[in-house]
């Protein structure tokens, strides 16, 4: 940046880039994505308690079965 750019354009970023501005997202569609996510949480949840509460149960009647 040379004497002469900071006389004629001072407020000027000397490496500013002129891309276009992403247009924001409206709440609504934010909050609908956040749902969305939320309800995929809770299904993956939902199956991984699932397969533990199932491996647990195999367990104790595999140790039900060595007790007789």
């Amino acid at each position: 940046m040379t004497r002469l750019d900071l006389e004629t354009k001072p407020n000027r970023p000397q490496f500013a880039s002129d891309k276009p501005r992403r247009a924001h997202r409206s709440v609504e569609a934010m909050l609908h994505e956040m749902a969305y996510v939320l309800h995929l949480t809770e299904m993956v949840k939902a199956e991984i308690i699932t397969e533990i509460e199932a491996k647990d149960l195999r367990r104790k009647t595999s140790n039900a079965e060595l007790c007789f």
